[in-house]
């Protein structure tokens, strides 16, 4: 299924108001997706890609330069002008591209960025060329082409043996081609939705030209050589690669792969199972790692039905209990991006009995920006089958010690490996302010559930940092005796600010209009007291923005009524007449 429509500028701008408010929590995976970052970017032929793009192996090279000021997309900025390469010589090829944050995105996911282009020489040339790879299944390998009416551009597939390039219906003549890229570039976007939620995992793809043209293609299941993702699957990766490119020179930039909740752990649900080796061997999951050198992998692989939640994969960390350095087993995972100061940690669990108090099963620590830890174990017990869930002090502190209100927290399983019975753990940290603290909670098989509030225990006394997230998690079975199944591990990232949030409570509405009007005509402070554009006045841009964000961010059954919108378009006459009479 296709289809055309044509955009007035207003419905245009509409459109804008709603993606940015639908999206107001959402983050962008792809890292330095603007091309603002230019550190240690090298010229078309080097090993040095724009920072936070990569190009894997030594036969490929960086594709692109940078294309700034008025002549970036835009009119400003930086974007990467990509310039064709026609070789096939191995040493030669060029490309770049970027793994997620997270492995993979969601089932539902979606990646777009703008183009300009220029015309691509005698059909069937191509210019442009982007692959996206799931997690499962054939690849998706897309070019832009000059069109068969020779004036604009198609975006084309590659279908392989099912008869290789191949025009998408609908999007034969889609792109508006650039007369002088280098210095008036015709941005095009260009937008893909993926539907691998289901048995048969589909997408879309939406093109919207330089002169406000939609073009739409809906429920495609193309992919190279045939092979459809699995169900579940996301994106893993995706490149941009110049190989045997003919005359189509382009400019790309604005990079996004959106989702709401972005969890900065890679890996933590253990379904990436590449070079994961068995419990003892040096080969982690992937996205983990082990250091020093002479510590080994702790984790094997537990997988259907007797994995958490019964299906896919998770880590099993079989007891080990050791003490000599060169046997020592751990995974950890330094975070690209450290959390905020607001902090969450989420992760599901299973463990056994070691039967003795003073001996651990779960054994793990968190660690934040400075380095200081928070050092976390279950210990065994010899009565009734409930362990305690402890913190270490410091020796100077009392060392390993319950957690008041976690005692018997854990409901201990026979055997994690045929029948686990599945916790879910949360630790909050507030390390913002001058006494940094944090909560835990534990969700036992049955369903209660036992927390504490407020802790203001660290390792050795020395309080965290204040405004200071995550930055790296470690699981260790060193003196372990107790089996362990972890899965669904969560770090949250950083959120983005809302337009139009001026007290900071996540959405827009009534109290950030009543900043706007309790300010209302004054100076201050750029960006803050109701100051919305940061020009440090208070005016009618500033109730623009909160007016144009209404409700982002809020549950839909918040948002006003229609009543309630005529009150609000009142005030704001009411607002407007009073600064024309000032």
């Amino acid at each position: 299924m296709s289809k055309k429509v044509q955009l007035s500028f207003a419905a245009l701008t509409a459109v804008s108001i709603l993606a940015l408010a639908s999206g107001a929590f959402a983050s962008n995976l792809i890292v330095n997706g603007d091309f603002e970052n230019t550190v240690g970017w090298g010229a078309p032929g080097s090993f040095n890609c724009p920072d936070g793009w990569y190009s894997s192996g030594t036969s490929l090279k960086n594709p692109a330069t940078i294309q700034e000021g008025a002549a970036a997309i835009g009119g400003s900025g930086t974007s990467a002008y990509m310039e064709a390469f026609k070789t096939t010589t191995t040493s030669e090829r060029r490309q770049m591209g970027q793994a997620f944050s997270i492995t993979p995105t969601g089932a539902e996911w979606n990646i777009a960025f703008d183009i300009a282009m220029d015309y691509p020489g005698a059909y069937p040339g191509r210019g442009m060329q982007l692959i996206l790879n799931p997690t499962s299944g054939s690849r998706m390998m897309f070019r832009i082409a000059e069109s068969l009416d020779g004036t604009t551009g198609a975006l084309e597939f590659y279908r392989g043996n099912q008869g290789s390039w191949t025009p998408l219906p609908g999007l034969e003549s889609c792109l508006t081609l650039s007369n002088d890229l280098a210095n008036s570039p015709l941005a095009n976007n260009i937008a893909f939705t993926g539907h691998f939620d289901s048995a048969t995992p589909t997408y879309d793809i939406t093109v919207t030209n330089a002169s406000g043209s939609v073009y739409t293609a809906t429920g495609i299941n193309w992919y190279e050589s045939g092979a459809a993702p699995s169900e579940g699957s996301g994106l893993a990766y995706f490149t941009l690669p110049t190989f045997n490119s003919s005359t189509g020179n382009y400019v790309v930039d604005n990079f996004e792969a959106i989702v709401d909740s972005q969890n900065i752990m890679q890996n933590g649900d253990f379904e990436d199972t590449t070079g994961w080796g068995d419990a003892g061997t040096p080969d982690v999951p992937f996205g983990w790692a082990i250091a020093p050198d002479m510590r080994k992998n702790a984790a094997g692989i537990q997988s259907g039905a007797t994995a958490v939640g019964g299906s896919g994969t998770s880590a099993f960390l079989p007891g080990h209990a050791t003490s000599k350095e060169w046997d020592r087993r751990q995974i950890i995972q330094t975070l690209e991006t450290p959390s905020e100061p607001e902090w969450a940690f989420d992760m599901d669990f299973a463990s056994t009995n070691t039967g003795d108090p003073a001996v651990r099963s779960l054994n793990f620590y968190v660690l934040d920006e400075s380095g200081t830890r928070m050092l976390f174990r279950i210990v065994g017990d010899s009565a009734d089958n409930r362990g305690d869930f402890q913190i270490y002090r410091g020796a100077a502190n009392g060392g390993w010690t319950t957690i008041p209100g976690l005692e018997d927290a854990v409901l201990f399983c026979d055997d994690v490996t045929t029948d686990p019975g599945v916790h879910h753990l949360t630790v909050s940290g507030h390390f913002e302010g001058e006494s940094p603290s944090w909560d835990c909670s534990i969700t036992d098989p049955q369903g209660t559930t036992l927390s504490v509030t407020g802790m203001d225990w660290f390792e050795s006394a020395a309080a965290n940092y204040v405004d200071e997230g995550l930055s790296e998690i470690c699981f260790s079975t060193l003196d372990a005796e107790g089996d362990v199944l972890i899965d669904n591990l969560m770090i949250p990232g950083p959120s983005e600010a809302i337009a139009g949030d001026l007290n900071g409570d996540g959405e827009v509405n009534s109290g950030d209009l009543d900043m706007v009007r309790g300010n209302w005509g004054t100076t201050v402070e750029p960006g803050t007291n109701g100051d919305a554009d940061g020009d440090g006045f208070v005016g009618s841009a500033d109730l623009d923005i909160v007016r144009g964000n209404w409700g982002a961010g809020a549950n839909p059954a918040s948002v006003p009524e229609p009543a309630c919108w005529m009150l609000l378009l009142g005030l704001c006459a009411t607002l407007l007449s009073r600064r024309s009479r000032s």
